[in-house]
């Protein structure tokens, strides 16, 4: 039996809940931000004395401005005087808006937790006396209130927040970078990110903030507007940009804090299994039940199963049940992949290339050597082709450099005139340094794709000095990071149309109403800027639905959302790359082909409502205002692009707090293919498995589908999440245990990481 990470109260609602709507007509805010931050404000405090309230939803905007579910005439009248300041009107429902209940009783535990000894960081709650400790890991919990089925819910995940204190020397270094600073920052009480500037100048009682219709000076303010009691008159304040607001903004520096490195992992001791989860998560509901809400006083059970709660369970073929081509259209199970290469080599055949070695001085230059030369029979013996060094610079093809970001650049730099008249295919291997690793990373990649006098970019592959290390000596980790280094190296040897290997049935098989093999998908999101006089960039890749690489595309837009223009723009470019694709790259072999009909336009994270609005009108009506034509109008000009067109437009949120587990004399992780849908639209995919810890499930979300020309029926869930989880069989660069994300969407990761470092990224580069 399925379960979920979900506690559910005993009691039920009402089917009708009565209220009030109130509208104030003096408030002391003119901007729309300013108004509903001035509600939300006055909501909190009404929630404080008991009262169970929201600020209206949008479409009730025009009209009213804050709701009141369920309370007497004598106490209405109490509020209605306690706000005559602005000028209320009152007005009696006898039944206040589902979404307004939502709102209300999410607003209810948000204050019930408060009282309760947390403090509210981001999306999660910490503990007041674990805030003020020195560890960088703070326990925490995500909790997210929800009403299902007419149950006032709750999803409880025992979490850790990683919370790295700013030390001297990194607050030294953003004031002398003098606006220049890219140190990344997270502040409080949103866990916003940021880009830290240096110094504000003065002390958090020195200055007064505006909230409401008072001033309040900085150590108050934070107390009264987000309950951190923390700060003092005498805490420091420091200077954040924040790229969403595309302004900077003074903080305490108590709420600063060094944003948590991508890549990095949590300890082992600090994940914990589904059984210890549970556990938490039922000691943790004891020591705050009950709530109350609307006059109930409420009490929980738990965690629920998927079938108490009506949601779907499917299982979908994994491990020796899934199939994928490789050389010589060989049929194998995704299993039994490395054992068939060695027999029958890659699907794209044999690439053969060269290589060059930039590694740092702390390495033992015999050691790298070695460990290449593992690679050289890794590559040959996976009939991937031949991989040998390139002679015609450094030491034979090994150059050795410092170990500081200036120290390779220079060495790049100084490579680059003789490696531009090499003609053959040249991967160029970045061995980086034990410090500075992630810096060299990103300044390496920068100076070897520039495009600086005419010389044309490099492929690039990064290897960690310490895997050298591994590789050279003996051990059981050396040959599979050869296998893995290997095929990534023939991949961006082989760039676009190349693949180790492909689905033996094309990922969108379970799409009904299209025909397989005629999907494309195409991941995107939008950078956070490098620094804050960057611009930030849109970006997205692209691949095929047997799984072959086609392109990636970035494009500069100024603030970090996505407008319609630039939307527009970024569909007309995809378009128009997949349908050159297609003339070149139509045949998979005599059995599969690819006929392009249909383009999945996903986003890697969450898009909100408005957003996908946004989208689905763009396609539908162009950008009338700019000249841009409907998107149905432009594919019957361009001889190239189909008739007739499907777009499905989902996101994939990486980290829902949702878990799923199964109880087996104790919770277990469920198995890798499971998934379950909570709607037609909506579900959840556990995509991967693991040893340690508690899997991650993906929450998959089909936003849109907008047929063009044509007539198609809307694909549910299910299929969505099978074509999705398909996508996920073809992670080269893990050739031994195939990983949680799909092939596009690891591309579309990786690229914005690159990006947002400030890479400039050629368009046919494959980042692995």
């Amino acid at each position: 039996m399925k379960y979920l990470n979900l506690y559910s109260s005993r009691a039920k609602l009402p089917e009708k809940i009565p209220g009030y709507y109130i509208r104030l007509e003096n408030i002391p805010a003119e901007k729309k931000a300013d108004r509903r931050a001035f509600l939300q404000s006055i909501a909190n405090r009404l929630n404080i004395k008991g009262v169970d309230c929201a600020v209206v939803p949008k479409q009730l905007t025009d009209s009213f401005d804050i709701a009141i579910l369920n309370l007497s005439e004598d106490k209405i009248s109490k509020i209605e005087k306690g706000l005559s300041r602005y000028a209320p009107k009152v007005v009696g429902v006898e039944n206040v808006e589902s979404g307004i209940i939502k709102a209300a009783w999410q607003n209810r535990v948000r204050t019930h937790l408060t009282k309760k000894g947390l403090i509210k960081i981001g999306d999660r709650y910490i503990l007041k006396k674990d805030m003020l400790s020195d560890s960088n890991y703070k326990s925490a919990l995500r909790i997210q209130a929800v009403i299902l089925n007419g149950y006032p819910s709750m999803y409880i995940d025992p979490r850790t927040r990683v919370m790295i204190s700013l030390s001297n020397e990194i607050i030294s270094k953003a004031d002398e970078l003098d606006g220049e600073s890219e140190i990344r920052v997270r502040v409080l009480p949103n866990w916003t990110g940021g880009i830290l500037m240096g110094k504000s100048g003065f002390k958090a009682g020195e200055k007064e903030f505006p909230y409401g219709s008072k001033m309040y000076s900085g150590d108050k303010y934070w107390r009264v507007r987000y309950s951190i009691d923390f700060i003092t008159a005498e805490d420091e304040m420091l200077d954040v940009y924040i790229p969403s607001y595309e302004r900077t903004f003074s903080y305490p520096r108590k709420c600063v804090f060094l944003e948590f490195r991508r890549g990095m992992t949590l300890p082992d001791n600090l994940k914990k299994d589904p059984d210890l989860r549970v556990k938490e998560s039922l000691g943790f509901i004891k020591r705050i039940q009950p709530i109350q809400f609307i006059n109930r006083r409420l009490e929980f059970v738990g965690p629920i199963t998927v079938s108490d709660m009506g949601f779907k369970e499917y299982n979908y073929p994994s491990g020796s049940n899934f199939y994928v081509i490789v050389g010589g259209h060989n049929r194998v199970a995704i299993s039994r992949v490395h054992s068939a290469l060695r027999k029958h080599g890659p699907f794209a055949g044999a690439i053969g290339g060269r290589y060059i070695v930039f590694y740092p001085d702390e390495i033992n230059r015999k050691l790298v050597e070695d460990a290449f030369n593992k690679v050289e029979n890794t590559y040959s013996g996976l009939k991937l082709g031949e991989l040998k060094p390139y002679t015609g610079v450094g030491d034979r093809g090994f150059i050795e450099t410092g170990t500081k970001v200036t120290d390779y650049t220079s060495a790049i730099m100084e490579a680059r005139p003789k490696l531009n008249s090499f003609k053959d295919r040249l991967i160029t291997v970045v061995v980086l340094p034990s410090n500075y690793a992630s810096e060299v990373y990103y300044k390496s990649r920068s100076k070897l794709f520039d495009r600086i006098f005419g010389f044309n970019p490099l492929r690039v592959q990064s290897v960690m000095a310490e895997t050298i290390n591994e590789m050279a000596e003996s051990g059981n980790t050396a040959y599979p990071a050869s296998v893995n280094i290997a095929s990534q190296c023939y991949i961006k040897l082989g760039g676009t149309g190349s693949a180790i290997w492909v689905l033996d049935e094309a990922a969108d098989t379970p799409i009904r109403g299209i025909s397989a093999g005629s999907s494309c998908y195409a991941y995107h999101d939008v950078s956070r800027r490098p620094k804050m006089k960057a611009s930030a960039t849109a970006y997205s890749a692209l691949t095929d639905p047997y799984g072959r690489f086609i392109a990636t595309g970035t494009k500069p837009v100024g603030g970090e959302k996505l407008t319609p223009t630039t939307f527009y723009d970024i569909i007309i470019e995809l378009l128009e790359k997949i349908a050159i694709f297609n003339g070149r790259f139509k045949e998979i072999d005599k059995r599969r082909k690819f006929e392009f009909k249909r383009l999945v336009f996903a986003k890697d994270g969450i898009i909100r409502d408005e957003e996908a609005e946004m989208m689905e009108k763009v396609i539908l009506e162009g950008v009338p205002e700019e000249g841009r034509d409907p998107i149905w109008q432009v594919i019957k000009n361009i001889p190239m692009l189909p008739n007739d067109l499907v777009m499905d437009i989902i996101g994939v949120n990486k980290s829902p707090n949702k878990r799923l587990f199964e109880f087996n004399g104790k919770y277990r992780n469920v198995g890798e293919g499971t998934a379950i849908s909570f709607n037609e639209r909506t579900g959840l995919l556990v995509s991967s498995s693991t040893h340690v810890g508690t899997i991650q499930p993906l929450e998959i979300t089909l936003h849109c589908h907008i047929y063009l020309n044509t007539n198609v029926p809307t694909p549910h869930i299910s299929e969505i999440m099978d074509e999705y989880f398909r996508l996920t069989h073809l992670d080269w660069a893990s050739i031994f245990k195939q990983g949680k994300y799909a092939l596009p969407q690891i591309l579309t990761q990786n690229l914005g990481e690159n990006v947002s470092a400030g890479v400039v990224v050629p368009e046919d580069m494959v980042l692995l």
